[in-house]
C-alpha cells in the first residue's frame, strides 16, 4: 500500500520508482500495448507536471499560485494509481473498469 504524503520531491521520486516499476518496460506490441502505453504517458505527463509545479515552487516563482491546484490533482492521481496496485504481483483496478495486468519483472 501507498503512503499518502504531502508533495514533496522525495515522494515524487518514491511514486516515480513505484509507477514505473509496477508498469513495467515500454511495450510496442502484444495485447496489452494499447492499454498499457497510454497509462505509461499518462504518468509520465502527471510526473512532468507535478516536477514543474515543484521547481518553481523551489525558485520562488510567482506562477506556483497557478500550477498548485492542478499539481495537486496530478499527485493524487498518481497515488490512486499507485494504491490500485495492492501488491507486486497483481493487476490494478484503473477507472474501477478496466484492469491492467501487472508486468513481469526484468530478468536479474
Amino acid at each position: 500500500m501507498v503512503h499518502v504524503e504531502a508533495m514533496s520531491r522525495e515522494g515524487l521520486e518514491r511514486l516515480r520508482v513505484l509507477l514505473v516499476a509496477r508498469i513495467g518496460a515500454p511495450c510496442e506490441h502484444g495485447e496489452d500495448a494499447g492499454r498499457i502505453e497510454p497509462l505509461r504517458r499518462q504518468v509520465q505527463q502527471s510526473l512532468t507536471g507535478i516536477d514543474a509545479y515543484l521547481a518553481a515552487a523551489e525558485t520562488g516563482s510567482c506562477t506556483t499560485v497557478g500550477l498548485r491546484e492542478r499539481a495537486q490533482d496530478l499527485w493524487n492521481g498518481l497515488e490512486r494509481l499507485a494504491r490500485a496496485w495492492p501488491e507486486q504481483d497483481t493487476a490494478p483496478v484503473v477507472d474501477d473498469a478496466a484492469r491492467v495486468p501487472a508486468q513481469p519483472a526484468p530478468p536479474d
